[in-house]
């Protein structure tokens, strides 16, 4: 069992070589997970009164820990964005959007024939955060269609569906089959944020990411590998400038 009240961040050696993790309690925690953020690097997250041996866990996911944590060391998290004005270039499920400020413009318009997204003029922090509504909106709508036609030959029940701005998922599905969903993947291709619905919809049936969560992942998006990749690589850069 993992002690309260000692510092979150260790250091050890495994297989030979040095590696620095948090640990952080979960009380709404299932099971153990592992993440790797950019900024923080890796955490291990356990249930709370987790009895786990955290040596045999680092040392049994080592390839796994490695793998990743060399992976970001070659492709570095991006330096930040310039801050977003008139004419800057945002994304929409894939495809580029100009952002045209208009002194006269209440919220957030999409104009998708012209390819623009009219907002009223403000100073950056305040046009962010209209941006960033007008994305969340956006995100209620599209998930809320890509739930429907994806799970219309599945049959799956979920109950609540949100959106989120989590710092290390795309989505989350609780045991209580409610669905959460990141906002910024309105920024991705279609069939990026089609991926991230199968994956959630199919954690309704398979909480693990066992074998058999992956087959019934890969019988519904069979390209999902390629997806995860795109994820992986392009995720650090759905971001709002500045």
């Amino acid at each position: 069992m993992i002690p309260t009240g000692l510092p979150l961040t260790y250091t050890t050696v495994v297989r030979g070589r040095p590696l620095s993790y948090r640990v952080t309690m979960s009380p709404r925690a299932r099971a153990w997970r592992l993440t790797i953020h950019p900024d923080s690097g890796l955490t291990i997250v356990l249930p709370a009164r987790s009895r786990i041996d955290v040596a045999g866990l680092l040392d049994s996911r080592s390839r796994w820990i490695f793998r990743h944590l060399d992976r970001l060391a070659r492709h570095p998290v991006p330096a930040a964005p310039p801050l977003i004005g008139h004419g800057s270039i945002l994304r929409y499920l894939g495809g580029p959007l100009r952002l045209e400020l208009a002194a006269g413009a209440r919220v957030a318009e999409v104009d998708e024939a012209a390819g623009v997204l009219r907002a009223p003029a403000a100073d950056h922090r305040p046009l962010r955060a209209t941006i960033e509504t007008w994305y969340r909106r956006r995100a209620e709508t599209v998930f809320a269609e890509r739930l429907r036609l994806i799970n219309d030959g599945l049959g799956y029940r979920f109950q609540r569906v949100t959106i989120r701005d989590q710092k290390t998922r795309w989505g989350s599905c609780s045991a209580r089959g409610n669905l959460a969903f990141n906002w910024r993947l309105m920024m991705a291709p279609i069939e990026i944020v089609d991926s991230v619905v199968v994956h959630e919809l199919v954690h309704l049936i398979v909480l693990s990411h066992s074998r058999a969560f992956w087959d019934r992942v890969a019988a519904i998006d069979p390209a999902y590998l390629a997806h995860r990749r795109w994820l992986r690589d392009h995720g650090p850069h759905l971001v709002l400038g500045g």
